[in-house]
């Protein structure tokens, strides 16, 4: 079984945010879903309604994605961060 074929919700394209994992028809990646879960405090419903067209099952469906997947993911999110604060420090 695909890896994505559990998460219908989920897709993973090259040509779509640099293959990162994303909610289907949309490029919000599951990594942005996490953040304002987990890092953010937000809840699932006001998730879903500050993304205008995002159901709340996208949004649970990407936060079963994360939390299946979260070593991988919070690697992208810890190198991301580090890629901001690089710029920053460079920009002064």
């Amino acid at each position: 079984m695909n890896k994505l074929e559990r998460y219908p919700h989920i897709v993973q394209d090259l040509k779509i945010c640099f293959g990162q994992p994303c909610i289907k028809g949309t490029r919000i990646r599951v990594l942005d879903i996490a953040i304002e879960y987990e890092r953010m405090g937000r809840s699932p419903d006001q998730i879903a309604e500050a993304h205008p067209g995002l159901t709340l099952a996208q949004v649970h469906a990407a936060l079963t994605y994360y939390y299946e997947h979260i070593e991988e993911i919070d690697r992208v999110i810890r190198a991301e961060r580090k890629l901001v604060e690089q710029v920053q420090l460079a920009t002064g």
